[in-house]
């Protein structure tokens, strides 16, 4: 029997819960940018780590919308 709020999650129950393909899962997994761990040919993902890890990408990320964006180039008058 499966527990209501399993402790390790597969592919394809983060990709339900982060509303991606399951190759997106895989890809990020291998990145590092998720907490998993193969086994076999399997990921795995704790869950307790990925909320960790969730947690902390939402506030990196929402700490690069926060700075201030800088120009990208320069007006230069043209002399003539």
């Amino acid at each position: 029997m499966i527990p209501q709020h399993p402790t390790v999650l597969d592919v394809a129950a983060v990709a339900m819960l982060l509303r991606c393909a399951e190759t997106t899962v895989e890809d990020r997994a291998r990145r590092g940018d998720l907490p998993g761990l193969k086994i076999g040919e399997s990921w795995v993902f704790p869950a307790g780590a990925l909320t960790v890890a969730l947690d902390q990408l939402a506030l990196d990320q929402a700490a690069e919308r926060r700075k201030p964006v800088l120009p990208s180039a320069r007006l230069v008058p043209i002399k003539g």
